[in-house]
């Protein structure tokens, strides 16, 4: 499997919205700062495709949602790594437009 990983900056308040293809086997990370108590709301829009949420703590990785289609969830009291959304495609090659959400 090959894993495509970007950085990027969430604006609170604003909605940052994604496209991209991913191919099956593949994975794309997206990668971003969050603080505790920031609520974080992710959708996907694509047939094929799905994604999984992480909790980076440093060397700790923490899985908070598994191969769905939206999630919203508030970090954690004391948190303050990185949130890190993995794309994936359920089928051979899946376009997608994915939304997320800093509050």
């Amino acid at each position: 499997n090959r894993v495509s990983e970007k950085n990027i900056k969430l604006v609170k308040g604003k909605k940052l919205i994604l496209t991209g293809a991913v191919r099956d086997g593949d994975e794309v990370v997206y990668r971003f700062s969050a603080r505790a108590g920031q609520r974080v709301t992710v959708k996907i829009i694509g047939r094929d495709s799905d994604f999984s949420v992480y909790l980076n703590y440093g060397l700790d990785v923490e899985s908070v949602a598994q191969d769905t289609k939206s999630w919203s969830g508030t970090m954690p009291p004391e948190f303050n790594g990185h949130c890190e959304v993995g794309v994936h495609s359920t089928y051979k090659v899946a376009d997608y437009r994915l939304e997320i959400s800093l509050k």
